[in-house]
C-alpha cells in the first residue's frame, strides 16, 4: 500500500510539473522579420505557411489562405465586405468574437475601392485566424502602407494556446517596439514669433505600451536656424523654417517630424550716425581726403556693415566703400551711409569742400582742352599735358565710372557706354590733379 501510495503521488507531482512546463512554455509566439514582402507568413515557425502573400497590380498585396481550411481567414470589415480586411491599431483583442466571415483571399486595399481602415504612412495591424491540425489560433501581422500602394511586412505573433486571444502588437517576452510618432509644439503651435523665443515639443508616442517610449530630439536647420536640448525646448536663432525630429530609442528606427517657422529673430539697425575723423566736416586740402564713421545701432545688430555713397550738391566727391571721401571740386557733398541689413535705415552728413577749384590749383595746365562738351559719343583731349596722365570720370554721386591712362598728346575717349548726365572729369599727374571740369552727355 505504502509503494502503490507513493506510485501515485509521484504521479501527480509528475503530472503538476508536465502542466507547468507546458504552461511556461505555452504564450506569444513572436517573429519579427526584414522589413519587405515575404512570400508568407509562418506563425508556428515549423516552415509551412499558414498564409500567402503575392503582390499584385492593385493597390496593396493580397493575402492568400484558402489552401489552408476555412478557419484560415482574415478578420474583415463586415459581413458585405468578407474579403477586405479591417485593419486594427495596437491593443486592438483579436479573438473568435471578431469578423471571421468568408475564407479565400483579400487585397489590404479593397481591390483597389479602398479601405476605410487603412491608416496611410503608418503601421497597420491584421488580425488572422489559423488552423494548426485540429487546433484554431489568433495572430496579428504589423505592416506600414505609404499611401501609394505598397505594403511593407514588418513582423507577425500569435498565441499558440489554442483558442486564446491576443493583442495587436502583443509580442509576450519579446519587447514591444515603438511603431509611430507624433510630433506637436505646446498647444499645437508651429511656430516662434518672438526674439529669442522657445517652444517646448511634445512626442505621442505608439504603441502606448511601448517597453522604451523615451526619444532623442534633433533640429534639422533649413532656411532657418533653432536648438533644441533633450527635453524637447526648441530655441529660435535665426528667421525660416526648421524641421524638428523625435527620433525613438528602442532601436526601431521610426521618427516623427514637424516643420516650424521662425520669425522676428533677425535685430535690424535702427539709425545709423555718420562723423568724419576727429569729428570733421571740410576738406580744405586740394586732392584732400577724409575718412568717414558710421556709427550703427543698436550696437548688436546682426549686420552692422554699410554702403557708402556721396551725393554731390554744388560741389562734387568720390567715396570708396571704406567710407574715404575725395575731394574733387569745391562746394557741398552730402555723405550717405545705408544699412545692408534690408531694413532701409541711412544716415547723412554734410561735408564742405574748399580749395579744389580751378584757380586754386597752383599747377592746373590751362592748355588741356576737351571737347566737344557736351557730347554724345567721344570726347577729345588736346593741349600739352604730361604723357603719364591718369584721366578720370565720376558719377554725380562720386562714383567712379571710366579711368584711362593718357599716353599721347592728342586721345580721343569713347563715353557712349556712360548713360545721360551730369559728370566730373579729373586729370591728374604724379597724383596732383591738373585739370578738372563738368562734363555732360547727351
Amino acid at each position: 500500500m505504502k509503494l502503490a501510495l507513493k506510485i501515485k503521488q509521484a504521479f501527480i507531482l509528475f503530472s503538476l510539473l508536465t502542466f507547468c512546463v507546458n504552461s511556461i512554455n505555452a504564450g506569444i509566439v513572436y517573429t519579427d522579420i526584414a522589413d519587405g514582402v515575404p512570400e508568407g507568413i509562418d506563425f508556428n515557425q515549423d516552415g509551412t505557411y499558414e498564409f500567402d502573400i503575392d503582390e499584385m497590380t492593385v493597390p496593396g498585396d493580397y493575402i492568400t489562405c484558402y489552401s489552408y481550411g476555412e478557419d484560415n481567414n482574415i478578420h474583415a470589415i463586415d459581413a458585405d465586405h468578407w474579403d477586405v480586411p479591417a485593419c486594427v491599431g495596437v491593443g486592438f483583442i483579436i479573438d473568435a468574437t471578431d469578423n471571421w466571415l468568408g475564407y479565400g483571399d483579400c487585397s489590404i486595399d479593397g481591390w483597389g475601392e479602398g479601405n476605410s481602415t487603412l491608416s496611410s504612412n503608418q503601421d497597420n495591424y491584421l488580425g488572422m485566424r489559423f488552423n494548426i491540425g485540429t487546433d484554431v489560433f489568433y495572430g496579428w501581422v504589423r505592416f506600414f502602407y505609404d499611401g501609394s500602394g505598397n505594403i511593407t511586412y514588418k513582423d507577425y505573433a500569435y498565441n499558440d494556446v489554442a483558442n486564446g486571444a491576443i493583442n495587436a502588437g502583443e509580442m509576450g517576452g519579446s519587447a514591444i517596439l515603438v511603431s509611430s510618432i507624433q510630433v506637436t509644439g505646446a498647444g499645437n503651435q508651429n511656430e516662434i514669433i518672438v526674439l529669442d523665443g522657445t517652444l517646448q515639443m511634445d512626442a505621442n508616442v505608439l504603441p502606448a505600451n511601448a517597453d522604451d517610449n523615451s526619444v532623442t530630439w534633433s533640429v534639422e536647420n533649413n532656411s532657418g536656424v533653432a536648438s533644441i536640448n533633450q527635453s524637447g525646448l526648441l530655441q529660435a536663432v535665426s528667421d525660416g523654417t526648421v524641421t524638428v525630429k523625435a527620433t525613438a530609442n528602442d532601436g526601431s528606427d521610426v521618427f516623427g517630424t514637424l516643420i516650424v517657422t521662425i520669425s522676428n529673430q533677425s535685430v535690424l539697425v535702427t539709425s545709423i550716425q555718420i562723423t568724419g575723423a576727429g569729428n570733421q566736416t571740410s576738406i580744405s586740402t586740394q586732392g584732400g581726403s577724409l575718412q568717414m564713421i558710421a556709427t550703427v545701432y543698436p550696437v548688436n545688430a546682426d549686420n552692422s556693415d554699410v554702403s557708402w555713397t556721396v551725393i554731390n550738391t554744388i560741389g562734387s566727391a568720390s567715396i570708396d566703400q571704406s567710407g574715404m571721401l575725395e575731394a574733387i571740386s569745391d562746394g557741398l557733398v552730402t555723405v550717405k551711409a545705408t544699412a545692408i541689413d534690408g531694413s532701409g535705415v541711412f544716415g547723412t552728413i554734410d561735408i564742405t569742400i574748399t580749395n579744389q577749384s580751378v584757380g586754386v590749383y597752383s599747377n592746373i595746365n590751362e592748355n588741356v582742352n576737351i571737347y566737344p562738351n557736351p557730347s554724345s559719343s567721344q570726347i577729345n583731349i588736346s593741349g600739352n599735358r604730361d604723357l603719364n596722365s591718369e584721366l578720370t570720370i565720376y558719377s554725380t554721386d562720386g562714383k567712379i565710372v571710366m579711368s584711362k591712362n593718357l599716353q599721347s598728346t592728342d586721345s580721343e575717349i569713347d563715353i557712349s557706354s556712360l548713360e545721360k548726365g551730369v559728370y566730373y572729369i579729373i586729370i591728374k599727374s604724379e597724383n596732383e590733379i591738373t585739370y578738372s571740369k563738368s562734363l555732360v552727355k547727351i
